[in-house]
């Protein structure tokens, strides 16, 4: 019988029964097919043992190897790109130097096809994480960096806490410096060349945008036409008012 399959159970007197943990749904079957004597008990006993074992290394709320893949993919798949508002049709740049880690020439043209310039953002607790590539963020290179005031910025350890970033919705504010007695933030200068920096005074090239990659495509196309509407707006009716006449009196 298919019940055989998934369950041995051998009744005689010195009965040995063996039963397949992934297999313990079939347990109110075969329970049901024995008698409510000794034997019922010693196999209900038995399934019980197996089903605890199985239940015990098991962990809700921890998420399988597959899970975590996905999200994983997720992640870069909703890569976005950092412009900064003071330079239209800029983006930040993640390629640095062989050998180097150095952001020193970050501020290039947009373009939507540029890996480089995709970054992956990521949260721990209340802090940004800017992700060039697996397990590199922008972060300040060392603690000294945030005693200048338009020191530049690296690639860093995503798990290092220098790559922590407070974003105001505008601004990236360093956790690091600010915890170091420092106010600074990211910054780009007037030129909208050269290094993405660290700053002393909010001023408009601190101020940074995450869009989408439909976005950088669109702004990096030539301007085009505007399109005129093919009719205007009436500002006189279009009929002219009815005026009644009034009777005439006569003597």
């Amino acid at each position: 019988m298919k019940l055989g399959l998934v369950i041995a159970l051998i009744l005689a007197t010195g009965a040995t029964i063996v039963a397949q943990e992934d297999e313990i749904q079939y347990a109110p079957r075969i329970l049901s097919r024995l008698d409510s004597g000794g034997r019922r008990k010693k196999v209900k006993d038995k399934l019980e043992k197996l089903k605890n074992k199985k239940d015990k290394g098991k962990s809700p709320n921890k998420p399988s190897k597959k899970d975590s893949s996905k999200s994983s993919k997720s992640d870069y798949k909703d890569s976005m790109f950092l412009v900064p508002f003071s330079c239209p049709r800029k983006c930040i740049d993640g390629a640095v130097q062989p050998n180097d880690t150095e952001l020193d020439n970050a501020i290039k043209d947009c373009d939507e096809k540029n890996d480089s310039q995709k970054w992956n953002i990521h949260y721990k607790n209340e802090f940004m994480k800017i992700e060039a590539t697996k397990d590199w963020c922008i972060g300040v290179e060392e603690v000294k960096t945030c005693q200048g005031k338009k020191a530049p910025l690296s690639l860093v350890s995503c798990s290092d806490p220098r790559s922590d970033w407070y974003f105001t919705g505008g601004q990236l504010v360093s956790a690091l410096c600010w915890s170091r007695g420092k106010s600074r933030l990211m910054s780009v200068d007037d030129e909208c060349e050269g290094s993405l920096k660290l700053y002393d005074k909010p001023d408009r090239g601190t101020i940074f945008m995450f869009v989408g990659k439909e976005f950088v495509a669109s702004a990096s196309m030539e301007d085009e036409p505007t399109l005129s509407p093919t009719s205007y707006p009436t500002l006189s009716p279009t009929l002219p008012p009815t005026v009644s006449e009034e009777p005439t009196d006569t003597d």
